[in-house]
């Protein structure tokens, strides 16, 4: 009896710390798939808003001239 209340216990503790380490993994990756979508958003903001020329960005700086 005691032998297997003591079998018990240990399952029940293995049990207990493999679902502490499955909620940290769900966490790992719900913080990863955030920060991929935020990649992603930026991405696409990125993409559908191209920099001007690097010759307007020049002469909006003063720079026109200036080699480089």
């Amino acid at each position: 009896m005691l032998v297997e209340d003591r079998k018990r216990q240990e399952a029940d503790q293995l049990v207990g710390a493999m679902e502490e380490e499955e909620e940290m993994a769900i966490e790992r990756l719900r913080r990863a798939q955030e920060a991929q979508k935020a990649a992603y958003e930026e991405l696409e903001r990125a993409l559908a808003n191209p920099p001007p020329p690097i010759d307007q960005r020049k002469l909006a700086l003063g720079l026109a001239g200036l080699p480089g």
